[in-house]
C-alpha cells in the first residue's frame, strides 16, 4: 500500500464573496490531488458568504473562522495561512477557479523549491476566457531560482498562482503591515529555497470589475512609452504615478524594518526605496539611474531590450 501523499491546505480569504464563492469551492473540491483541506478566514462578511461556508463545512469538512472585525485583505490571508495544517499551502481568491489538476501538477513540479507559481487564464464574470495566458497578457517575467532583487524591485506574483512549503511561515516573523500576503511569501521564498515558474495555466483568474487587487491591463510596449511621455507632460497622470510610487515606498520601508532580512538585504531594500523616492522628488535622477544600472536585471527582468531601455530612461526623467 503506497503512503498517503502530503497534505495540501488551500487557504482562502473571503469578504462578501457570495457571488462566485460556490464555483470557487467546487473547483477546489474537484481537484485530482487526493489529500486536501480547505481553510477559510472570513473578514466579517455581511452577505451570505458565511452561510455558504457553513454549508461546505457540513457537507465537505471545510474549516472556517469569522473575524470579529475587518482585518483587511492581506492580514485576512495571513490569518488563513496560519490556520492551515498542511505541509504545503496554496492561496485561493474567492472568485477564481482552480483547474482540476492544479494542485496535483504543482505538487509534482515543486521539487526542492520553496514555492512554485504557474500561469493562469483570465476570465470575465461569466467565465469566458479573455486571455489564455495571464503572464503574457501583462508581460510578466517568468523567473526560476532566487530572484530576491527582482521581487523587491517589482513584486508581481499573485496568490492565485502559487503553492509553497508551510515551513516558510514557520520560520517567518509576522507579515509587515504594508506588504500583501503574496508579495511577502514570494520574497521570503526567493531568499530561502527559491521559486520555480511553471509555464502552464492552472487557474482561471476572474476579472469582474470588483476585484480586491484591481483589474488587469494588457501590456503594450507602445503604451508603456506613451505613458512615460504622458506623465512628463500631464500633471494629473504624473500625480497618479507618484501615488503608486508612494505606496511602493511604504511597502519597501515596511519590508526593511522586518527582522526577516539580514543587513545586506535591508540595504538593498533601502536602495530600491531611494530609487522610487527619486522618481517623485527630482527632475534628473542620476542616483536612481546608477541604482537601475547596477541592478539592471532586477529592474527589468523581461527579455525585451526596448523595455529595459524604458526603465533606464524612466530612472533619468521625471515619470
Amino acid at each position: 500500500m503506497s503512503p498517503r501523499p502530503a497534505l495540501v491546505s488551500v487557504a482562502a480569504a473571503t469578504y462578501n464573496g457570495e457571488r462566485f464563492l460556490r464555483a470557487q469551492l467546487d473547483s477546489i473540491y474537484a481537484q485530482t490531488y487526493p489529500n486536501i483541506e480547505v481553510v477559510v478566514s472570513d473578514d466579517h462578511s455581511s452577505d451570505e458568504t458565511v452561510a455558504i461556508l457553513d454549508d461546505y463545512r457540513r457537507a465537505r469538512g471545510l474549516i472556517y473562522r469569522v473575524n470579529e472585525t475587518n482585518l483587511g485583505y492581506p492580514k485576512n490571508f495571513e490569518k488563513a495561512a496560519r490556520m492551515c495544517s498542511g505541509a504545503y499551502i496554496a492561496f485561493s481568491d474567492q472568485d477564481d477557479i482552480f483547474l482540476p489538476h492544479k494542485i496535483e501538477t504543482l505538487m509534482r513540479e515543486i521539487q526542492e523549491y520553496s514555492l512554485i507559481y504557474s500561469d493562469a487564464a483570465i476570465i470575465d464574470a461569466a467565465g469566458t476566457v479573455i486571455a489564455p495566458s495571464y503572464m503574457r497578457y501583462v508581460n510578466l517575467p517568468m523567473l526560476t531560482g532566487k530572484p530576491f532583487k527582482e521581487l523587491v524591485f517589482r513584486p508581481f506574483i499573485r496568490g492565485f498562482q502559487i503553492l509553497f512549503t508551510r515551513d516558510l511561515l514557520g520560520a517567518a516573523p509576522p507579515m509587515p503591515d504594508r506588504v500583501t500576503h503574496d508579495d511577502w511569501i514570494t520574497i521570503l521564498a526567493a531568499k530561502r529555497g527559491g521559486i520555480k515558474y511553471l509555464d502552464e495555466p492552472l487557474v482561471h483568474y476572474r476579472q469582474h470589475g470588483a476585484n480586491v487587487t484591481g483589474s488587469v491591463t494588457r501590456f503594450s510596449l507602445l503604451r508603456e512609452f506613451a505613458g512615460t511621455l504622458r506623465n512628463l507632460c500631464n500633471r494629473r497622470a504624473g500625480e497618479e504615478r507618484r501615488h503608486d510610487y508612494r505606496a511602493m515606498i511604504e511597502k519597501l520601508d515596511s519590508l526593511r524594518d522586518s527582522p526577516a532580512f539580514d543587513e545586506a538585504e535591508k540595504q538593498f531594500i533601502a536602495d530600491v526605496s531611494r530609487f522610487y523616492r527619486d522618481q517623485i522628488d527630482s527632475i534628473v535622477h542620476w542616483r536612481s539611474f546608477l541604482i537601475a544600472l547596477r541592478n539592471y536585471r532586477a529592474v527589468a527582468p523581461q527579455r525585451s531590450v526596448a523595455l529595459k531601455a524604458k526603465f533606464l530612461v524612466a530612472a533619468l526623467l521625471h515619470p
